[in-house]
């Protein structure tokens, strides 16, 4: 069977993701990457409606903090990643999804620092047409302690520290930088 580059054809009731192009599989991965950061969007903007905010980060601090030892153990297991230094929490970040909703640089200096920079973020944006202010205050209070939380599903002793935070001047700044290192072994 030739593969597919779209299924716009009959339904095929043995459909197999082999089956598919590999284009069409890039495609489809980039999509349920950002699948995966809308339910996570859905999910709590629900419980702010329903309850509050403080509740609803709350919340997603508790989910986040679980899924990210899953997503770290399952990613690395099937990729072969092995260490728990800061290359190889690079090397699980460039495989997963939730990440891929950034476009991102890393610098590494060695084993145990990094600076990542990010270019373009899709929550940032929204953030910023949202128009509410909360770009600044989201990405200081939330994503330093998220960051920290998919570092610990690796290795707890990895922390992140944000060298530039939105708000930005304009479109074409960066996102936001951060310095990656292992605890207590500073040298970036």
């Amino acid at each position: 069977m030739k593969e597919l580059t779209d299924y716009s054809g009959e339904f095929n009731p043995k459909l197999k993701p082999e089956d598919l192009s590999k284009e069409l599989l890039v495609d489809l991965l980039k999509l349920y990457g950002r699948l995966y950061r809308a339910v996570d969007g859905f999910w709590y903007l629900a419980v702010m409606d329903k309850v509050n905010e403080e509740t609803a980060t709350e919340c997603d601090f508790a989910v986040w903090e679980q899924m990210a030892k899953y997503e770290v153990e399952r990613i690395n297991k099937i990729s072969g990643v092995q260490g728990t230094d800061v290359p190889a929490f690079m090397k699980y970040l460039q495989l997963s999804p939730w990440a891929w909703n950034m476009e991102w640089d890393v610098e590494l200096s060695d084993a145990d620092s990094a600076v990542l920079t990010v270019t373009k973020c899709y929550t940032l944006e929204a953030l910023e047409r949202e128009g509410k202010g909360r770009d600044g205050s989201f990405c200081k209070e939330i994503e330093t302690k998220m960051w920290d939380i998919w570092a610990a599903g690796l290795n707890p002793d990895i922390k992140f520290t944000y060298t530039k935070l939105p708000p930005r001047k304009n479109k074409d700044d960066i996102c936001c930088q951060w310095k990656v290192e292992m605890a207590g072994k500073s040298t970036v």
